[in-house]
């Protein structure tokens, strides 16, 4: 058996030793996490500038999808409108015609 003054500097030394070795994983562990902790950022940061751009996108085809909507109605109520003018300058030349036609028969009296 070792005395006891040898057997507690062994202890000791055996302590400091596993203490070191804590210390150095902890450190380890530390670096790992804020790595770790930095590429999670990075990769959340692309993610957000991907859906941001996707959205940018979404909102461009939305809008030009609906542009086409719009002057395709907008095509139609023109035509329509230009239908109905039409419609009511014949009506007009009608009456114009039954307008002239009434002068006639009235100065042939």
């Amino acid at each position: 058996m070792k005395p006891s003054g040898e057997t507690f500097a062994t202890t000791l030394e055996e302590v400091k030793g596993a203490e070191a070795k804590a210390a150095s994983i902890r450190a380890e562990a530390k670096a790992r996490g804020e790595e770790t902790l930095k590429n999670a950022r990075k990769e959340s940061e692309d993610v957000k500038l991907k859906a941001e751009e996707e959205t940018v996108e979404m909102e461009n085809r939305l809008i030009a999808e609906g542009k086409e909507e719009t002057e395709k109605e907008v095509n139609k109520i023109l035509a329509d409108a230009k239908k109905d003018s039409e419609k009511i300058k014949a009506k007009k030349a009608d009456a114009k015609l039954l307008n002239s036609l009434c002068d006639e028969v009235l100065k042939l009296e």
